[in-house]
């Protein structure tokens, strides 16, 4: 089904995980002192321009994720010291953004089915 996770409704970023998958890569991207400002300016312009768009696409699903971005970023990747440990850390945090929206939803989604029930069933 398309736009859906595990039958649930497409997870949804806010600001603040954005944010932290932006830190992320710019934590990576500061640690590389072999490019001039300019340069890491314009790959943190190509990074924001690429982080959305994949979220989307990606259905949150960080193996897709990754994917889409690896083939956006490549030469990015290809940059970074520790590519491989830098992948693990992007995946894991994803997997732990939409794990916490996958248990807030059930929550959300259990609170709303107590609230329907008849008084004599809640009590």
């Amino acid at each position: 089904m398309p736009g859906s996770l595990n039958g649930d409704a497409m997870i949804r970023y806010q600001h603040k995980e954005i944010e932290a998958i932006l830190k992320l890569f710019e934590k990576e991207l500061s640690s590389i002192n072999r490019l001039s400002k300019i340069e890491k300016m314009k790959i943190r312009k190509r990074v924001a321009n690429s982080i959305l768009p994949a979220l989307t696409l990606s259905n949150s699903e960080p193996d897709v994720f990754l994917r889409i971005v690896e083939n956006k970023l490549k030469d990015v990747f290809d940059l970074f010291f520790d590519a491989w440990g830098f992948r693990k850390k992007l995946h894991t945090l994803l997997d732990r953004i939409n794990k916490k929206k996958r248990e807030l939803k059930k929550q959300q989604q259990i609170g709303g089915t107590r609230s329907q029930l008849p008084d004599q069933i809640k009590q």
